[in-house]
């Protein structure tokens, strides 16, 4: 079995890589320049666009590295909910969650900017259903555990 103090070890861990990863996001793509582009959907299994929505947006690196911060923070979700209980369990989801919810401001330099205007751009707001959807899922899984 695997020790609370290594999966209280092991999450903050995630967490720095997934906070660099942001950064390298952050200082190395132009998310502006990449939005003001018509770029064609990236397509999975033939397809770019469902009911008429892009199924994956083509931001170029950012999608993949955004995709890896969410797959590392839900790494996370499950790690903690599987390996620890109680307080520790807590503590570290809310954590991951908290990180989720605000990873996208970390991540794009230009939300400095949109929020400037007071106005929350639609993409944080499909974000924050994402991660809610995410979230609740995982903390149903851990409830059945």
């Amino acid at each position: 079995m695997v020790s609370i103090d290594s999966i209280a070890v092991f999450v903050p861990i995630l967490f720095l890589l997934v906070v660099e990863l942001a950064n390298i996001a952050r200082d190395a793509i132009p998310a502006d320049t990449i939005a003001e582009q018509n770029r064609s959907p990236i397509e999975i299994l033939g397809r770019g666009t469902a009911l008429g929505f892009e199924l994956v947006p083509n931001l170029g690196r950012l999608f993949f590295i955004h995709l890896s911060g969410w797959i590392l923070l839900s790494l996370n979700l499950l790690v903690i909910l599987n390996f620890t209980s109680g307080l520790v369990s807590a503590g570290l989801t809310t954590g991951t969650a908290i990180l989720l919810y605000f990873y996208p401001f970390i991540e794009v330099e230009e939300y400095d900017t949109l929020l400037t205007d007071g106005d929350i751009p639609d993409s944080y707001t499909n974000h924050l259903v994402h991660v809610t959807v995410l979230v609740s899922l995982t903390l149903g899984m851990g409830a059945f555990h």
